[in-house]
């Protein structure tokens, strides 16, 4: 059991020479579980990008992972059911570190890849539907197809 993997939980990802991790903490439990994996980067300073639907409890889930984020840019993967990027920020608060918002999941990524230096961790989380859409822009399309290993 120890070799099964779940791509976007605690995934870690080097692209272009750039760090990721992707993890679908969309509720309170899942947000301490990555909280706990984030002490493994401490050396890092850490871009998030988050999304929420907009029925999970988003706040008091970006009230705990803001502390370790150097800066946060909010996204909307799914137009109908994702708390808006304005919705988040309102409820990151004030007295938190940066924030952006972004029209898109590709805009959220480029924003991040340039707020990064060479050893930051761009961590992307809060949302499967987010995890999915920046795999596949890092990775291509899942084909469906099984490989071994």
């Amino acid at each position: 059991m120890k070799t099964v993997r779940w791509p976007g939980r605690m995934e870690f990802l080097n692209v272009a020479g750039q760090d990721y991790l992707l993890d679908g903490a969309h509720n309170p439990a899942g947000v301490e579980a990555l909280i706990e994996a984030l002490a493994d980067f401490s050396d890092h300073r850490l871009i998030m990008i988050w999304a929420s639907m907009a029925d999970k409890d988003y706040s008091l889930c970006l009230k705990r992972i803001a502390p370790f984020c150097q800066s946060l840019i909010f996204a909307r993967p799914e137009e109908n059911r994702s708390a808006t990027p304005a919705q988040l920020r309102k409820a990151l608060g004030p007295d938190n570190p940066p924030s952006y918002s972004s029209n898109s999941v590709d805009e959220a990524l480029k924003t991040a890849q340039s707020l990064t230096q060479a050893e930051d961790l761009i961590v992307v989380a809060g949302s499967l539907y987010l995890v999915g859409k920046v795999r596949e822009i890092l990775l291509g399309p899942v084909t469906g197809k099984k490989t071994n290993g």
